[in-house]
């Protein structure tokens, strides 16, 4: 049987009427309520089973780990730089530029040495030795003595692989001895920017080398100027659009424009579920791929990963195939222009500002959580290393051209039409604005890849989507503000890190 012959649809359009008083709707005036949105109940539960089944495979393969291939230890005789894109290396090499630029006097340096301490750092491990080079480099020869005598105290017993090797290069370097230039190098190999760091201890500052690893530092100077006067705009605007929107949901001068569907329906259910299962088809065919390839070619599945992505896009267009008219679907995702696309875009960015206040709070939960983690677990007990970080730090023009285009165009259209347009609506049918909105935004959170104490931030930001899509109808402003607010995240920390590299 064709699927169009299943779908019931309506001979001519429910009569809209005006719903007041409706529970878990936001104040504000009257909303107006539509009949059921196409489908019927048996596809429906199948369609929620999808969204279940699927969403918590995705979880267990993004948030758990459980189905990952076990990183293999490195043999002793390999490097053990850090990885690319490792926090500490990052925080370190942004350390020593700017200490390098500024010229900090000498207490103040030894204090920037002092809080260099890696979270893994112990008595005789890899992290307490690179430690050692970053205090030391900060605090210059002249401070050295104390650093020195912790150092070759007999107490410690370096342990990774060529600790007695490298132990003897850097005490040599920081007595003055001569040390040959094969030693500095297996060094450098060995710690990466840490072991480079060691090398030229002892250089001037007009060393070429040693100038050549620590420039940067006024380019980073630059742009943490930058940063700080756009987030004093960016908390400016929010502050005054808060208190605006305040204002008006307290006065109830809100009107609400998402014409709220009848309970039933299934076809924009199923066109989540369409989604989620394909995201997690995916992810199996690319940890298969993963299991399957060898090391070398692993290098290929992050932009094969980022182009098959791309086949999602026509999962929102599942409504036609279930024999949907393309001008009714469109009017049930939001995909429309509203009261004017211009219009649409300038209320999306006063409704952003005004939620940002909400995302700035959930950092800072996740700041705590974060913080929290590392106390509970002690040294060794997390890893220091960050995906986005490791490739945005490693990737080519040819990744960063497919990253970008993925984070400034496929989630903002993908992720607006399937979270906002078909799921949200979906869940008003049956349940008020705030848990139909939290409930998206939570399944909307849980789809990336960040641990579960630091879903709070995007958690937020889906719901404010939502209330965007609410009070407007039209998803122009979410897309909108979803593509800009993607596009100016990772222009910052594009910035950033390849300032820090």
């Amino acid at each position: 049987m064709h699927a169009s012959s299943t779908l019931p649809l309506p001979e001519a359009p429910e009569p809209m009427t005006e719903a007041r008083g409706s529970g878990g709707r936001p104040p504000g005036g009257g909303q107006m309520m539509a009949g059921p949105d196409p489908g019927s109940p048996k596809y429906r539960s199948w369609a929620a089973v999808c969204v279940v089944l699927c969403g918590l495979l995705v979880v267990v393969m993004q948030q758990m780990g459980a189905l990952q291939k076990p990183a293999q230890a490195p043999p002793a005789t390999t490097t053990i730089a850090p990885p690319s894109g490792d926090q500490a290396e990052l925080a370190t090499k942004m350390t020593v530029r700017l200490a390098e630029v500024l010229g900090t006097d000498a207490s103040s340096r030894a204090m920037l040495g002092a809080s260099a301490v890696h979270p893994e750092a112990k008595p005789g491990n890899v992290h307490a030795f690179r430690d050692t080079i970053t205090r030391a480099m900060l605090a210059g020869p002249a401070n050295w003595q104390p650093e020195l005598t912790a150092f070759e105290q007999p107490l410690v017993a370096w342990d990774f692989p060529g600790a007695s090797e490298d132990a003897s290069t850097l005490s040599s370097i920081m007595r003055g001895q001569p040390v040959s230039d094969e030693a500095r190098a297996k060094l450098a190999e060995r710690h990466g920017f840490y072991g480079q760091l060691g090398s030229v201890l002892d250089k001037p500052a007009t060393d070429p080398t040693r100038a050549k690893l620590l420039e940067g530092g006024r380019r980073l100077i630059v742009v943490l100027g930058g940063l700080g006067a756009l987030l004093l705009g960016v908390f400016l605007a929010a502050l005054a659009c808060s208190i605006i929107a305040a204002t008006k949901l307290l006065s109830r001068r809100v009107r609400w424009r998402m014409d709220v569907p009848t309970p039933g329906g299934s076809v924009l259910l199923e066109t989540a579920a369409i989604f989620i299962a394909g995201f997690a088809t995916l992810k199996v065919v690319l940890l298969v791929l993963e299991n399957v390839l060898p090391v070398e070619q692993h290098g290929v599945l992050g932009p094969a990963g980022m182009t098959m992505q791309w086949l999602l896009l026509a999962t929102p267009l599942w409504g036609l195939v279930r024999g949907v008219r393309w001008a009714e679907l469109r009017r049930l995702l939001g995909l429309h222009s509203g009261e004017g696309v211009l219009k649409e875009i300038g209320c999306g960015l006063f409704a952003y500002f005004a939620g940002l206040p909400l995302v700035f709070v959930a950092i800072v939960i996740s700041l705590v959580a974060v913080l929290v983690q590392g106390a509970l677990q002690g040294p060794g007990g997390g890893s220091a290393s960050n995906p986005i970080a490791e490739m945005v730090t490693s990737a080519g023009v040819v990744e960063l051209v497919l990253l970008f285009a993925l984070a400034s165009i496929w989630a903002p259209l993908v992720e607006e039409l399937v979270f906002r347009g078909a799921f949200y609506r979906h869940l008003r049918g049956k349940r008020g604005v705030l848990l139909s909105g939290a409930v998206s935004a939570a399944v909307f959170a849980v789809m990336h890849g960040y641990p579960f104490f630091l879903l709070a931030p995007v958690t937020v930001l889906g719901f404010n989507f939502a209330m965007m899509r609410e009070w407007r109808g039209s998803l122009v402003g979410p897309i909108v503000m979803h593509s800009l607010h993607n596009a100016t995240t990772l222009v910052v920390v594009l910035a950033l890190l390849r300032g820090m590299m």
